[in-house]
């Protein structure tokens, strides 16, 4: 089936509707997985706890209605949840050949402590003098090359467009985008800076506006709605959707 380009334009996307407030540290875990039913009356929720190297050690149920979005436990995932799942965050989109999302890796150099350029020089051990005159002491200069150390990152790429990125931990397909249900192919993703964002099968993109510190999009079967999380503090999200129509 020949692909249809998408007009970013015509997509007309209202801003954000917050449908419940949860609290990961009474749900235990983090946000995993973000379904809709096929009725597109009810989402998914999943959480997982997991150990010291990233691998999840237990997971956490629930589901909500858009009527009443109060989250109540389940035993497990619906089936419907399960097939969600699988076609939303495979590599290509659904009832298509292409595009295909694109996975790379790199080594990375991180800080285990951030620190700012320019020390005190009042700290021991004498300074690096700049251009400015200013300074940074060698006890900084060696206690951030200590810190400093080689890390893996895995980069999702749908042409040029970033749609996820792993730093020092395992990738999860899915959690930073989701496909349309349909053609023409359409990504939601958390692009680079946060924000909730559509491309279409050219790489062509658009961010919604009035979204921030996004994670776990979801379109819903109609294609006519989004729904994802953003981060609002620590252990806090708002589950939220946008009209995608």
């Amino acid at each position: 089936m020949r692909e249809m380009p998408l007009v970013l334009a015509s997509v007309f996307l209202l801003g954000p509707t917050t449908l419940v407030q949860i609290d990961t540290g009474k749900l235990k875990g983090t946000p995993a997985q973000l379904a809709w039913s096929e009725d597109g009356t009810q989402l998914y929720l999943q959480t997982a706890e997991h150990d010291g190297a990233g691998k999840v050690t237990r997971t956490h149920a629930f589901l909500f209605t858009l009527g009443d979005p109060a989250l109540t436990p389940t035993d497990g995932a619906p089936a419907w949840a399960t097939r969600y799942w699988s076609w939303k965050s495979y590599k290509t989109p659904p009832n298509s050949e292409g595009p295909e999302i694109q996975v790379s890796q790199e080594m990375r150099t991180q800080n285990a402590t951030e620190s700012a350029m320019g020390g005190s020089l009042n700290e021991g051990g004498g300074s690096v003098q700049g251009l400015n005159g200013s300074g940074t002491s060698l006890n900084a200069v060696t206690t951030r090359a200590q810190q400093q150390s080689k890390v893996p990152a895995v980069i999702l790429k749908l042409k040029t467009e970033i749609v996820g990125e792993f730093v020092d931990t395992p990738p999860v397909p899915g959690l930073t985008f989701g496909w349309a249900p349909a053609l023409p192919a359409q990504l939601a993703y958390a692009n680079t800076s946060g924000h909730l964002a559509i491309a279409d099968g050219q790489g062509h993109s658009r961010e919604v506006a009035g979204t921030k510190n996004v994670t776990l999009p979801a379109w819903s079967p109609d294609g006519s709605k989004i729904a994802f999380l953003s981060m609002t503090g620590k252990n806090k999200y708002d589950v939220c959707v946008v009209d995608a129509r």
